[in-house]
């Protein structure tokens, strides 16, 4: 019995140095955690997430377009619009995803502090800032940057949060901060779903034709040869996949001019619903100029994308496969006495066999 009781006494104590040593362990694995993100963190500048911006309100006196803000739009998939003067339109979310995400992990290598000295922010490029922007954040208040110059060639950026406290940062942070209303905007502006699309015409200076969707099946109109469909998809994904080198605005009447002589195709796109886009394009010093027609908007793309909308009915039908003649053998005389042998050779066989 007092044996019995002096084990239980051993495995007893033995579980409870267990539990202490675990929960010893547990504890610095704790502390080492939090130390680890106190060291990840002791030099940030922001302390809010990726998810509660909704809003940029961007200065940049440099450029053309100096005043533009972006918005998240609410809704089952959130997403960001862009809007400028007369300019609204959507964004490439993945540049300002990526902006966000560089203000989020944004670091100083020293705090100034607060500096409320006007000539030191005037030394330091603050108070004669160019670059300047605003934050919204949701459930804080709106957050200032102003980006100012450099304590040295290759030496970091200065820059002020909230008109108080400067920090000196790495000289990579000056560009990956420095924006422009262009350095946003979606060089994919052809944007076509080609499941709804029910028609497209062609309209070039000496000819023209139309394709449209029958039974979901395109055909040119006015003709019931059957189209090869992965040639119009492919048409289609081309257009979709143009990428954009330029964006002008505002453009002038003397481009706009040269664009109306060197049109060399007027694209008509309806889709399902009968809503139609039309798209001018014009070939200008080496490059392919195009807009949507009501839009003030001129884009520019490479000139390898007048090749891609040259077409003609031809380009769209389906491939006959053609008899290489060339490549067919020549039976020649003795040939077929071979072959005519060879026959005779399998007939008797067959004729002895059957016997």
């Amino acid at each position: 019995m007092f044996k019995f009781i002096k084990e239980y006494k051993f495995i007893l104590s033995l579980l409870v140095i267990i539990g202490v040593m675990s929960a010893i362990a547990h504890w610095d694995e704790t502390e080492t955690k939090k130390e680890e993100l106190k060291e990840a963190s002791k030099n940030k500048i922001f302390s809010f997430s990726f998810k509660e911006v909704t809003g940029i309100d961007y200065i940049n006196e440099e450029e053309d377009i100096k005043k533009f803000s972006l918005n998240l739009e609410k809704g089952s998939t959130p997403r960001w619009r862009i809007t400028a003067q007369d300019i609204n339109e959507i964004p490439d979310q993945s540049l300002v995803a990526s902006f966000i995400e560089t203000l989020v992990s944004l670091e100083y290598k020293t705090d100034l502090g607060e500096v409320t000295d006007e000539v030191k922010l005037k030394a330091y490029g603050i108070s004669d800032s160019k670059v300047k922007f605003k934050l919204t954040v949701q459930d804080k208040d709106d957050i200032s940057v102003v980006l100012g110059g450099s304590p040295g060639v290759g030496n970091g950026v200065y820059l002020q949060v909230n008109n108080k406290n400067v920090y000196i940062c790495e000289e990579f942070v000056r560009q990956g901060l420095t924006k422009s209303f262009n350095a946003f905007r979606d060089r994919k502006v052809i944007k076509l779903d080609s499941s709804k699309i029910a028609g497209i015409s062609f309209l070039y200076p000496n000819s023209s034709f139309q394709i449209e969707k029958e039974a979901s099946e395109f055909k040119i109109k006015g003709k019931d040869t059957v189209l090869d469909q992965n040639l119009v998809e492919d048409f289609l994904f081309s257009l979709n996949s143009t990428l954009v080198s330029s964006f002008i605005d505002h453009p002038e009447t003397k481009l706009l001019s040269s664009m109306k002589t060197s049109r060399f195709l007027d694209l008509f796109i309806t889709d399902d619903k009968k809503r139609e886009v039309k798209l001018e394009f014009s070939f200008v010093e080496g490059n392919v100029y195009f807009k949507f027609r009501g839009r003030s908007t001129v884009y520019v793309a490479g000139a390898d994308l007048k090749n891609t909308l040259t077409k003609t009915e031809k380009d769209f039908l389906v491939k006959k496969e053609k008899i290489d003649l060339k490549n067919l053998e020549t039976i020649t005389p003795s040939d077929k006495s071979k072959v005519d042998n060879d026959h005779d050779h399998d007939h008797d066989h067959g004729h002895d066999h059957s016997h």
